[in-house]
């Protein structure tokens, strides 16, 4: 496996950990819009794209593959 890949991964996973966990989790439930709106950024704009650079070559070539953008498919 791709050393880098594994690290963007990790550190996507960790990034949705510290959106969902005490105390911004907490605070955008309940209290505070702001609070929320970081959750959101986080997610969307942070893990998102980290967990879609760690994904591993053969799961990004099957994901293409099922879209039909990629790979060997039928004319």
């Amino acid at each position: 496996t791709d050393r880098r890949a594994v690290f963007w991964d990790r550190l996507g996973g960790l990034i949705v950990w510290t959106a969902s966990d005490w105390p911004l989790a907490s605070l955008g439930a309940s209290y505070l819009l702001t609070a929320h709106t970081a959750q959101f950024i986080l997610y969307a704009m942070t893990a998102a794209p980290l967990l879609v650079v760690g994904m591993p070559e053969w799961m990004t070539r099957r994901f293409l593959q099922r879209l039909r953008l990629g790979g060997d498919r039928p004319d």
